[in-house]
């Protein structure tokens, strides 16, 4: 779907690769809400290269990383774009008019009685929550989207975008590179 001058995947990518899973190691799930992918896996690196203690040399440009031909890993000024087109810019939020509300899917979300869910734009965002791998531990799933970028913070951490079912916006965040966390494909 188009939003702003942004063309955004309408769901999740679902491509089975090295670390890459289910919630919950359930095949239905996967289906549901697309795979999780440690940030490295995301952007198509080498554990020894960009994981654990590596800062990733990714080059200049658009990260195509596990998305298809054609798409990439949006980098975090790319999800800041993608805020400010739907709610005027990155900290305005309003109860019932905001990015999260606009963002994400009509169902899936634990119901929270000040958010109402518009999926305004059709980007239906779902709540496939994360993967912790050190103890793989699954968590949050109908409570929170975890969606990583292709910008990284430091050695260990990248940014990711979430949205919570009990407040009204998206936050731009970092998170250790191991998490296993949706990803969302923008088009080149």
């Amino acid at each position: 779907m188009k939003i702003g001058e942004q063309w955004w995947m309408a769901q999740n990518l679902n491509f089975d690769t090295d670390n890459s899973w289910c919630y919950g190691d359930a095949p239905a799930n996967c289906a549901k809400y697309g795979r999780l992918y440690t940030w490295v896996a995301a952007v198509g690196g080498a554990e020894d290269e960009c994981g654990g203690e590596h800062e990733c040399d990714l080059g200049t440009g658009d990260v195509q990383g596990v998305c298809p031909k054609g798409w990439h890993l949006p980098s975090k000024a790319e999800w800041e774009t993608l805020i400010v087109a739907v709610n005027g810019s990155i900290t305005e939020y309003t109860s019932g008019n905001s990015t999260r509300a606009k963002l994400k899917s009509q169902t899936g979300w634990k119901a929270h009685s000040s958010v109402t869910n518009e999926d305004s734009f059709g980007f239906s965002a779902l709540p496939a929550g994360y993967r912790i791998n050190d103890e793989h531990g699954y968590y949050y799933e109908g409570i929170l989207a975890h969606i990583w970028s292709s910008t990284e913070r430091n050695s260990q951490r990248a940014y990711y975008m979430e949205l919570y079912y009990a407040n009204d916006y998206a936050n731009l965040y970092d998170d250790y590179k191991s998490i296993g966390s949706s990803v969302r494909c923008l088009k080149d």
